[in-house]
């Protein structure tokens, strides 16, 4: 049995939870939300730079028209 278990890592906040009488689980409960909501500001902020982009290439289409047509020439698959 004891071949099995020897390279099993158990971080040291799980050992916290259990000195603190809580179960655990909640470790585990704990780092998936913090992981969802690391996730949903990282999505945030990509969509952000989307709307960024969208909105500076319509800026950038009004004010250098004729660029821009070039750029789309050498770079089609970017607007």
């Amino acid at each position: 049995m004891f071949k099995y278990v020897q390279d099993i890592y158990v971080p040291f906040e799980v050992f916290d939870y259990i000195d603190q009488d809580k179960n655990p689980q909640l470790y585990t409960k704990d780092c998936v939300e913090k992981a969802l909501a690391k996730n949903e500001e990282v999505k945030g902020k990509i969509d952000a730079y989307r709307k960024f982009k969208a909105h500076m290439l319509l800026e950038l289409c009004k004010t250098f028209p004729n660029e821009m047509n070039m750029y789309r020439a050498y770079r089609p698959d970017s607007i």
